[in-house]
């Protein structure tokens, strides 16, 4: 099976339309024959997965999400402690899934920009930058 065949999981796709469904599976096709690198696809589909679980649990489409599902969620992976790399990664995920459906880019609304900024300035997720040389 070619890289990228199954990057679209069916619990995904329950919901949408037929035409959104094609296009996922072609971004899926094109993907998976040297569209996007082994470990792109990699984090693409642990992402959608995390996302549209995380949606699912609040009764919330994960296709299109809303610029509030967004925020939400970025607010619970900054309480569950999630590094700021971590959840940018993520939301260029989500901003894909939307791209190759050929949908709005959630992640782009003033909401997802500002709970980004937040999680990046908050004391829990900083990240530990090394100490200047000769300083200890």
């Amino acid at each position: 099976m070619a890289e990228g065949q199954d990057l679209v999981e069916q619990a995904w796709l329950r919901g949408l339309p037929a035409e959104t469904r094609e296009k996922l599976f072609e971004f899926a096709r094109a993907a998976g024959q040297g569209g996007l690198a082994a470990k792109t696809i990699s984090a693409l589909k642990s992402d959608g997965r995390l996302f549209a679980a995380w949606c699912a649990e609040f009764d919330l489409p994960w296709l299109p999400a809303a610029p509030r599902t967004v925020a939400d969620f970025v607010a619970d992976m900054a309480a569950a402690g999630r590094a700021p790399a971590t959840v940018q990664r993520t939301l260029a995920s989500i901003a894909l899934w939307h791209s190759a459906a050929e949908l709005a880019n959630p992640c782009a609304p003033v909401l997802g920009k500002m709970a980004r900024q937040a999680h990046q300035r908050s004391d829990a997720t900083r990240e530990n930058q090394a100490a200047p040389r000769g300083v200890r």
